[in-house]
């Protein structure tokens, strides 16, 4: 009889059993060479939640690690040979579908690496893709130890187009928005935009689509004018949960966007822009507003990471 049990900490024993499994059905290019590794995998990562299976004695059979990595959520799950063909990973994965809006994993797509016994390790593609994974093939982890291909699972939200109705709701999350990560503006200049946003720039977009949170509040908006990307901002309480990534995916995909102008100063937004496919094509010592704020023009340079 077997349980799955969600927990954030694994005490001893139950590490000491992950390791087996580990060692056991990972590759063997993968392998950790004792206790002291594994920690140092998990503390080199944050958020941690496990689903774990257990049998009526506690022993662990199989795992689904769930963490975070530069605000993404990732997994990783493996399971015991004795649970492997019963349907319990297809459980855990469905498990954790219900508990991230976006999953993020690496995996291998070969079918040429070894386990430690010298069987063959299967590549699990097949497996993720039957479950709803998007295969991202422009984006890879190529290191000594492994070759895999990143996938990705995206819970469906629904896109909305944007009204007049909306756009004091808008602008309030342009301004928590702004306010979060606009560290540079000076003084007085969010005051300044706030009614040009509310009253002009909203409604001067060619497309502004939105996307809610699972409370029904506005998480995250996207305005493209021309084939440019001219807005994007997400609620501070919706980073980290895809939500920016859904909606830069909805603008490229079905709104045509192939270029951004970004404020240099803004870091996460030049990294984010960077990391799904966008290049710098020029430099501008002043916003459009002619404010002293460097804007950086990206294009888009190929397939967007996460695109479908």
């Amino acid at each position: 009889m077997y349980t799955i049990v969600e927990t954030t900490t694994l005490s001893v024993a139950q590490k000491i059993a992950l390791l087996d499994i580990w060692n056991s059905e990972y590759p063997a290019g993968v392998a950790l060479a004792g206790m002291e590794a594994f920690e140092q995998y998990l503390a080199g990562l944050s958020g941690h939640r496990h689903l774990l299976i257990t049998d009526e004695t506690g022993q662990v059979h199989g795992w689904l690690f769930l963490f975070e990595r530069e605000q993404e959520q990732w997994f990783a799950v493996i399971l015991s040979r004795t649970l492997q063909g019963q349907g319990w990973g297809r459980r855990l994965m469905q498990r954790a579908q219900q508990m991230a809006p976006v999953l993020h994993g690496w995996v291998i797509d070969q079918h040429t690496e070894l386990k430690n016994d010298g069987s063959v390790y299967p590549s699990p593609l097949p497996f993720y893709e039957q479950l709803g994974f998007v295969v991202n093939n422009s984006r890879r982890l190529e290191i000594p130890i492994m070759s895999a291909v990143h996938i990705y699972w995206p819970r469906a939200a629904a896109i909305e187009k944007a009204t007049p109705a909306d756009y004091e709701a808008l602008t309030a999350v342009w301004e928590a928005s702004v306010r979060a990560t606009h560290h540079f503006l000076a003084p007085g200049d969010i005051d300044y935009f706030k009614p040009l946003v509310q009253n002009e720039f909203l409604g001067a977009m060619k497309h502004l689509v939105f996307t809610r949170n699972e409370a029904g509040r506005i998480a995250g908006f996207a305005g493209v004018l021309d084939g440019k990307l001219e807005m994007l901002f997400i609620h501070p309480d919706q980073r980290g949960k895809g939500v920016g990534k859904e909606l830069l995916r909805h603008a490229i995909n079905k709104l045509g966007v192939t270029s951004v102008d970004v404020n240099e100063q803004n870091d996460q937004a030049v990294g984010f822009y960077l990391h799904n496919g966008f290049t710098v094509s020029s430099r501008s010592e002043t916003d459009g507003m002619g404010k002293p704020y460097p804007l950086l023009h990206m294009v888009l340079s190929g397939e967007v990471s996460g695109q479908s």
